[in-house]
């Protein structure tokens, strides 16, 4: 097991002792997932832009091109987390799903 699922297993594990069923605690990590994944991608954004600029010199781009397209690639990646995520609201509110 790795320090990761040693973290998870702890604390699903104390949950339990408190009382939380199982389904609320993979709720929440749901809920909390899904609110932090802009944030994260906000951070990895221009990490990314610095990845691109290292590897992919086959033309003599700058820093600056690379960093619009990571813009244009996480407004993307946003846009389809909304879409999917107000796709599982509405199936939720139609009573289509069981999460």
């Amino acid at each position: 097991m790795t320090w990761l699922q040693d973290a998870f297993a702890h604390k699903y594990f104390e949950l339990k002792e408190q009382g939380v069923k199982k389904g609320e605690i993979y709720t929440k990590i749901l809920q909390t997932s899904f609110h932090n994944l802009p944030k994260a991608l906000f951070i990895y954004l221009p990490i990314f832009a610095f990845f691109l600029w290292i590897f992919h010199n086959k033309k003599k781009w700058w820093y600056f091109d690379h960093d619009i397209f990571t813009l244009h690639y996480f407004s993307f990646l946003l846009r389809t987390i909304l879409i999917a995520g107000l796709g599982i609201k509405l199936s939720g509110a139609m009573g289509l799903s069981n999460f």
